[in-house]
């Protein structure tokens, strides 16, 4: 994927305060991520192939940021914090945010992850394709564009064919859009003459005015344009005479490039490349509505995994649940504070459980806080299965000498490569191998275990001998103070056999914060923010809480069921 990213001026800061142990030809930042390969080189950083050490090795995209160039690291947080929350099939996904401090500005390290798509850009996917095959891939396109606008009210500003990716999901092609980040910068970069952006550059963002999705809409004619005729609009010798193409020259129709073109696409194309933005089509689903006036079976503007995007992005009726969590990670982080720093999150399925430990994770992140996951435990309840990729992310960041380590690596070994215990024979020492997650963690750090209730029992009497490390004791001297580490469960109260709600419910040292189901008020926000209006009558939204119990999971999938039969506009 290649992303608005730039140069990163200042040298890497790779591990932070943790270090890995193994050596490496290329950093590895946090002694998490293992840089592969650049991928690309923008405006305010750059884009890396790197792989998640925590998580086993797994690809990542990597962008990193950098305040060299003078952009602002306030414009890079809020762009991962507007993107983290979008779920939709065409957008690529975003997983996680850092923030590594240097003793100076310009030696801060900023970076976050996402998906890493695997497959050709859009104008390779579509090189000699049928009329039929580059309308199906432009419609899956014109879904993340209304889904982007419609959520977030702004333009991509870097819509181009390498920044559109197509991948094989079960056989079938995924258009993923790429780089939906800060608009503002990218703006800067037309400004400053980026050559990749100039092809498709509405007339509006190079006179100096602001854009709005409508230059989205422009880049979206060029691109249909090119992909049906295999050439562009309009083009120019040089950047200047190309500028001066889009501010003043009418582009040839399509049909006079491509005569059995049908006259639908004519028309919206046409319509899109107009040079005032007001006069272009309000919505990239008018691309779709023009394709299917000529197409049996129609395509339909929204999907079933495009509607579950757009009606679980919202995060409604928790503020309070996240501020408390929030503040208690704070307080706990501070040295030698009498806080609990352990707490399980309950609630039913589909309360949203996951939901608010996600967005936990993300506002910690923003913070410099370093989130660590454990993996979901597996359906054979493997020994240690979830702990397994930490703990041999925490041994190579400690390194084998390390003292916390000592009787410890004969346990470590038996996890294997991946997964859990190999069967092996041998005792588990969970209070050795918990002291593994805590030894020599100076910076703030959350640990995060989801469905706890499927967990081994191996695992769970580490999760014990964890809670037990972080009680506080008292006025401790400066040397053995808590070192800053949060803990946060998720627990589903229903799966939970007997033995394991026993221990969980005797943990030393915890907290717990049960979720109930949303207000009506809630559910009204979480309605309004999906579609851009409440379209449920009082009445019904009043049976809406009643029937779903406010349960968000619930309210999802009526909302979904409504959709899919045409009872909800």
């Amino acid at each position: 994927p290649t992303a608005n990213a730039g140069g990163v001026g200042a040298p890497l800061n790779p591990t932070g305060t943790d270090r890995p142990h193994r050596a490496t030809t290329l950093p590895r930042i946090e002694g998490r991520y293992q840089l592969i390969a650049k991928l690309g080189t923008g405006s305010v950083g750059e884009v890396w192939q790197a792989t998640d050490e925590s998580r086993d090795g797994v690809s990542v995209a990597l962008k990193l940021f950098s305040p060299a160039r003078g952009a602002s690291i306030d414009e890079f947080k809020a762009e991962f914090r507007d993107l983290a929350s979008l779920a939709h099939p065409n957008l690529v996904s975003i997983h996680d945010f850092g923030l590594v401090a240097g003793p100076m500005v310009t030696d801060s390290l900023a970076y976050y992850t996402m998906e890493l798509v695997d497959g050709p850009d859009l104008r390779s996917a579509a090189a000699g394709a049928s009329q039929e095959r580059v309308c199906s891939l432009l419609v899956q396109l014109a879904r993340a564009l209304v889904f982007l606008h419609g959520r977030t009210g702004r333009p991509h500003l870097a819509l181009k064919p390498e920044n559109i990716l197509v991948t094989d999901q079960s056989g079938e092609a995924r258009v993923v859009l790429t780089d939906p980040g800060n608009p503002t910068e990218k703006l800067r970069s037309i400004h400053r003459g980026e050559r990749t952006v100039l092809p498709y550059a509405a007339p509006e963002t190079l006179s100096g005015f602001g854009a709005g999705p409508a230059a989205d809409l422009y880049a979206f004619g060029v691109l249909a344009y090119e992909l049906l005729t295999g050439e562009r609009p309009l083009v120019g010798r040089t950047p200047e005479t190309l500028k001066a193409a889009h501010l003043h020259h009418p582009p040839l129709r399509l049909r006079e490039r491509v005569p059995t073109a049908p006259d639908e696409l004519d028309t919206f194309i046409a319509a899109c490349l107009r040079k005032d933005p007001q006069r272009r089509p309000a919505s990239a689903a008018a691309f779709i509505e023009a394709v299917n006036r000529f197409t049996v079976p129609p395509f339909p503007l929204e999907t079933h995994d495009t509607r579950r995007g757009r009606i679980s992005s919202s995060f409604f009726g928790r503020r309070q649940e996240l501020g408390t969590l929030l503040d208690a990670a704070r307080a706990g982080f501070e040295p030698g504070a009498l806080t609990h720093r352990f707490w399980i999150v309950r609630g039913e399925p589909g309360i949203g459980k996951g939901r608010l430990v996600a967005e936990l994770k993300r506002a910690a992140q923003l913070e410099g806080v370093l989130v660590l996951e454990a993996d979901l435990p597996s359906r054979d309840g493997r020994s240690l299965g979830p702990l397994a990729p930490l703990l041999r992310h925490r041994r190579s960041v400690l390194g084998d000498d390390h003292p916390a380590l000592k009787g410890q690596i004969p346990h470590l070994d038996r996890l294997g490569s991946r997964g859990g215990d190999d069967g092996s024979d041998g005792d588990w020492d969970p209070v050795g191998l918990a002291d593994v997650l805590v030894a020599g963690i100076r910076r703030p750090t959350v640990y995060v275990f989801r469905d706890v209730h499927r967990m081994d029992p191996v695992t769970l009497s580490v999760l014990e001998a964890l809670a037990r490390s972080l009680v506080p004791l008292g006025d401790l001297p400066s040397d053995t103070e808590l070192p800053p580490i949060f803990v946060v469960l998720t627990v589903r109260d229903d799966l939970l056999q007997t033995t394991a709600r026993q221990r969980l419910d005797s943990l030393v040292g915890t907290r717990t914060i049960r979720l109930r189901g949303l207000s009506v008020d809630d559910l009204r926000a979480m309605l309004v923010s999906a579609f851009g209006h409440n379209p449920l009558p009082e009445a019904k939204l009043l049976e809406l809480e009643r029937v779903t119990g406010g349960n968000p999971g619930d309210v999802q999938d009526v909302l979904h069921n409504l959709l899919e039969g045409g009872d909800l506009e």
